[in-house]
């Protein structure tokens, strides 16, 4: 039997609602799957949760690849809705806030999951973090999805042989590690999709993993420039041949999406989220966010809830 796992235990303990609430997801599948490494079909998956369970944003702490073979719908992620048609492949990181479309009934295709431990290696099968530089949308096609959806169904049929959980869970990471590979090579990372290539493309990945780290201590694009030892403007060409938007604007698109996000998934006051995002005055923050977000902080925490 397919096996869904954590992701629709959790969503019923959960004691969903067809609401707004955030739930948080974790990998923790049942006791008798020992891999670390799930994989099935949207089918499956779709036949057994209710629509409640769909229109519930999740917020998952794993690394989760979805992949759209047919029918057509929208599927939110970090409360951006992201159009999917066959063909399309969503990849998600551990803290992205996800909603599914409740009215997916007539689409199928497959879902891959597995914890950040699992991965811990396969990270850096390339040497650059593969799964972090790869964007968060695919729309495959060709030989690049047929490679994509055989490399997927062989993981779903590897899952389920019987034998030393061991010995397959090696397998099925290697196997994981090629499907990154594979996508890095598809031609769609942000840094080819953009324009950015060589010292740009790593020198922008280096920026990236940065303000990852160091988002709650500074906002100042000299200090990310000083961390990677090279001059402002020199990172500035590289964020903008990256992204088409200056250092700045990343930063604080970044910065505001992660206010979202607790906004969203904590009871947090709002000067409590503005001091863990780094700033000394609640005011300063409110001003920041009503500017990009088109509302204060406390009319997006209402609007969800």
């Amino acid at each position: 039997m397919v096996q869904t796992g954590h992701l629709v235990q959790n969503l019923r303990k959960s004691g969903v609602r067809a609401s707004a609430e955030i739930i948080d997801v974790s990998y923790c599948p049942p006791s008798r799957y020992a891999l670390g490494v799930e994989v099935f079909t949207l089918a499956d998956f779709r036949r057994r949760v209710s629509d409640a369970h769909l229109r519930t944003p999740q917020r998952v702490d794993f690394h989760l690849l979805i992949y759209f073979a047919s029918g057509t719908c929208t599927h939110t992620i970090d409360f951006e809705p992201v159009p999917c048609y066959p063909g399309t492949l969503l990849v998600l990181h551990p803290g992205q806030v996800q909603r599914f479309d409740a009215a997916m009934r007539t689409w199928d295709g497959w879902i891959v999951m597995s914890g950040p431990q699992f991965l811990r290696e396969t990270l850096t099968v390339d040497g650059s973090g593969a799964i972090f530089d790869l964007p968060s949308r695919y729309h495959l096609r060709g030989r690049d999805r047929e490679c994509v959806v055989t490399s997927i169904g062989r993981m779903y049929d590897d899952a389920r042989i019987a034998g030393d959980a061991r010995i397959i869970d090696a397998l099925l990471s290697h196997e994981l590690a090629a499907l990154f590979a594979r996508l890095r090579l598809c031609g769609l990372t942000v840094d080819v999709a953009s324009g950015a290539s060589g010292a740009n493309a790593e020198l922008f990945r280096r920026f990236r993993r940065d303000v990852e780290v160091s988002l709650a201590k500074t906002h100042r694009v000299r200090d990310y420039a000083t961390m990677a030892d090279v001059s402002e403007k020199t990172l500035g060409r590289a964020v903008l041949a990256a992204t088409g938007a200056t250092a700045k604007a990343y930063l604080t698109r970044r910065v505001i999406l992660e206010a979202k996000r607790l906004l969203a998934n904590t009871s947090l006051p709002i000067s409590a989220i503005a001091e863990r995002l780094g700033y000394d005055e609640p005011s300063n923050f409110v001003k920041i966010f009503r500017r990009e977000a088109g509302m204060a902080p406390g009319d997006f925490r209402r609007r969800l809830s």
